[in-house]
């Protein structure tokens, strides 16, 4: 046999050899445990990895949502907002009180400050029906999860509508309707952190 094909057939052998490896499991440092199947926290939950997960496969409510402390180790200890490990994204636990305008909703989500973080924005959308859970009402959100405050009304989204720009998409959380109107209109407004965001004008 050639020798040049020879060390081309020994790389292809190593090669398959090295992507035919299937570790099982595997421990991290830090608070996780990476096993074939997802990342496994240390509180017992699990985050299915994309590997075996289908579009089916939804976390329970008790292990969807993670309250996040202000402060570690204060007391009494304050959690003001909630991790989604569906998503990934962070919202606040009790969105604000008050009525606004579509721009006076993008600004006091630019001006917040919860937690000792800035980085707060108006959800597009998508990110706010991630919350909706239509076979709960009033307010239709996933049973057991930990946010308080949330009215059964109209809350604004970051996303415009595509026809016209002085409109923009909520959502009304009596039921999950999803809806655009007047960006003059007003509505409440619920802050959220990562993600890729976007759609202001």
């Amino acid at each position: 046999m050639n020798k040049s094909v020879f060390v081309v057939f020994v790389c292809c052998i190593i090669f398959l050899v090295i992507v035919g490896i299937d570790c099982p499991s595997f421990s991290v440092a830090g608070p996780v445990r990476v096993t074939s199947e997802g990342i496994e926290f240390l509180d017992g939950s699990r985050q299915t990895s994309s590997r075996s997960s289908t579009w089916q496969d939804r976390l329970p409510d008790d292990e969807r949502f993670k309250p996040l402390l202000d402060i570690p180790g204060s007391n009494p200890k304050v959690y003001s907002a909630v991790l989604d490990r569906e998503t990934g994204l962070v919202w606040e636990k009790t969105p604000d009180p008050s009525l606004k305008n579509w721009d006076d909703a993008c600004g006091h989500c630019y001006r917040k400050e919860l937690g000792g973080r800035r980085g707060w924005r108006l959800p597009t959308i998508e990110e706010l029906a991630s919350l909706v859970d239509s076979s709960n009402v009033g307010p239709s959100l996933p049973g057991g999860s930990p946010f308080t405050g949330v009215r059964s009304y109209y809350y604004w989204s970051a996303t415009n509508d595509a026809f016209s720009e002085r409109d923009a998409w909520y959502i009304v959380f009596a039921a999950g309707y999803v809806g655009k109107g007047n960006k003059d209109a007003e509505s409440y407004v619920w802050c959220v952190r990562g993600g890729s965001g976007g759609d202001y004008h």
